[in-house]
């Protein structure tokens, strides 16, 4: 069993989308999942709006009437997550997070968990996103795209995952919103010279605007399941 966690260089940068693709294109391959969203915040009914968005893309209704176990926290203001928290009068507690996510593990073969805007958003007084990965020891999905301080979100989050010694699986470069040809071009080649450096054996995955795929051959899912 794989725990995998989706994160972003910035919030709207489409790790929800890419989230539901990656998961689609694992159940095209047979391959049996669930998806969590650590916390949602702008959450305005009892489901996490994400999650659907993952039903719709993949076309599988998920459980989520286990709403609690799906999306642990949900807070109607759309700010960073211990800000909407707070406003709830609430703590995010990281013990009840990983308690969830375990939970929800035991009832698939693998779990693709979506994070909350960048590896470095709060998650309470004292703990950002990045030390629940590192706590739990989780390899990560980082999604990138070609707009504007792409590179420089993109490389600073790699850089930060090699100070913590994260596993970065798999980088998934999301070709929306458009850009120009050079823009998109000189991105991923800047990226990918900084990588062959660093991250040799991080996968490159491209996510194509207007698709709910992401091309994956079987060798390349069994190396990023683990």
């Amino acid at each position: 069993m794989t725990t995998l966690f989706i994160s972003g260089i910035d919030t709207d940068i489409g790790k929800t989308y890419a989230c539901g693709a990656l998961a689609k294109t694992l159940f095209t391959m047979n391959f049996s999942l669930y998806t969590q969203k650590l916390v949602e915040t702008g959450c305005d009914s009892g489901v996490s709006n994400d999650l659907l968005m993952h039903e719709k893309i993949v076309g599988k209704r998920f459980n989520l009437a286990k709403a609690d176990l799906h999306c642990p926290y949900r807070f109607l203001t759309p700010a960073s997550p211990h800000l909407s928290a707070q406003i709830d009068g609430k703590i995010i507690d990281t013990t009840y997070l990983g308690q969830q996510m375990k939970n929800l593990s035991k009832q698939c073969e693998h779990l693709l968990v979506e994070g909350a805007g960048g590896l470095c958003v709060p998650l309470n007084d004292e703990e950002m996103i990045v030390d629940y990965i590192v706590d739990h020891r989780l390899p990560v999905i980082l999604v990138t795209s070609a707009r504007l301080g792409s590179i420089n979100h993109t490389l600073l989050s790699l850089e930060l995952c090699r100070k913590k010694n994260i596993d970065v699986r798999a980088i998934i470069y999301n070709h929306y919103p458009n850009v120009t040809f050079e823009m998109l071009e000189n991105t991923r080649q800047t990226i990918k010279k900084y990588m062959r450096k660093f991250f040799s054996e991080t996968l490159w995955l491209e996510l194509s605007e207007g698709s709910d795929l992401i091309p994956l051959d079987k060798n390349e899912a069994t190396l990023l399941l683990g």
